[in-house]
């Protein structure tokens, strides 16, 4: 190996067992799931190494000290996987349940978000039982006497006492945050994708046909509204038209009043995707 000296002078020294083993081990970490084994499975005494197996170590730590190399891999497989994800997505989702949440798993992994089928759990109170105490009427998922037992904080439980007077409405769901069959859409973060979970589906009768509303009562002022608000606003963008989905809203309370931003509107969701501020996006609810 190489090391500078003092005055940055550069002399050469013998790289030991033990020095390659520890950089070994440190590919190890940065890799995961065992793949610096399986190189050196592959590479152990091979001819391109001069059946040197120390030569195959140092040489993967040295691709893996390269600042591209990560990155290029996670594209690599990420596309791979994706690939394998749609060509059998059909006996995929043909699989139990128990079986689709090791894929479900392999998909949470991913940096980049990928479209899914939404499947509701097999348990229809999976996750949802003992939310509160309250009796609704309409939900996805009611009790024997047609009632669900939730309680809502004091901003969305006017917005939905408000969708349900609807009658076009016909059922509803409490999108739950993290559970596997979870409504989700991404947004991004300080160039970290995360996911947004919006709080209320409704699915409604539109002409010949049904439609579901995606509605998120939230509060304006949370750290990261500006960011979820702009992740919704590209999915409405992609889902705007011959699509399953009807509207698509924010909804705050300001001063009492149910404030909301279309974004189903064009106009209104490029504003959105302009914002860099709360206050930025409280003026946007507050637009007539």
């Amino acid at each position: 190996g190489t090391t500078k000296g003092i005055a940055g002078s550069k002399k050469l020294v013998e790289m030991v067992p033990e020095n390659i083993e520890h950089l070994f081990n440190e590919c190890g970490r940065k890799l995961t799931n065992s793949i610096h084994s399986d190189f050196d499975q592959k590479y152990y005494d091979a001819p391109e190494f001069d059946d040197d197996p120390l030569a195959a170590r140092l040489a993967l730590y040295l691709m893996i000290s390269r600042e591209e190399t990560l990155p290029r891999i996670e594209e690599v497989c990420g596309k791979k996987v994706s690939e394998w994800l749609l060509q059998f997505k059909a006996q995929i989702n043909a699989l139990p349940e128990a079986k689709r949440k090791r894929y479900d798993r392999i998909r949470a992994q991913s940096r980049k978000a990928e479209e899914d089928v939404l499947r509701l759990p097999e348990d229809s109170l999976e996750g949802i039982k003992a939310l509160g105490d309250s009796p609704w009427r309409r939900h996805l998922f009611c009790d024997e006497e047609g009632k669900f037992f939730a309680k809502f904080n004091t901003w969305e439980t006017p917005v939905l006492e408000e969708e349900l007077e609807n009658p076009d409405v016909l059922f509803w769901l409490r999108n739950v945050p993290r559970k596997p069959w979870a409504f989700c859409v991404p947004y991004t973060l300080e160039s970290e994708t995360r996911p947004c979970y919006p709080d209320f589906l409704f699915i409604r009768k539109e002409g010949n046909g049904l439609v579901c509303d995606v509605i998120d009562p939230h509060l304006h002022t949370l750290p990261d509204a500006v960011e979820k608000a702009k992740g919704l606003a590209l999915f409405a963008q992609e889902h705007s038209y011959n699509s399953p989905f009807g509207r698509i809203e924010l909804v705050a309370r300001i001063n009492g009043q149910r404030c909301t931003i279309d974004l189903q509107n064009d106009k209104v969701r490029e504003d959105v995707k302009k914002i860099d501020s709360k206050s930025a996006l409280e003026l946007l609810y507050k637009m007539p």
